[in-house]
């Protein structure tokens, strides 16, 4: 399970990569979809990192979600 969330989350990156660099999502929405226990890896991320936050919050957001990964891909990647 924590493979397929760490696959997941580095896939939104590569989503984000094929978009011009940018999120595909509210950042104001998915903040509010972020679950409280990552809440702490988005903070590890970006501080030790030096991740873009509103790249970071959509990855963990989205390593739940893997129908929407797998959409999401097809739409901005393929």
């Amino acid at each position: 399970l924590a493979i397929r969330k760490a696959l997941r989350h580095e896939a939104t990156h590569a989503i984000q990569k094929c978009n011009n660099n940018q999120t595909v999502g509210d950042i104001k929405t998915l903040e509010s979809k972020l679950h409280q226990s990552k809440k702490k890896a988005l903070e590890f991320s970006t501080t030790n990192f030096s991740g873009n936050y509103a790249k970071e919050v959509e990855a963990y957001v989205l390593e739940d979600k893997p129908k929407k990964v797998k959409n999401l891909m097809k739409e901005y990647c393929l």
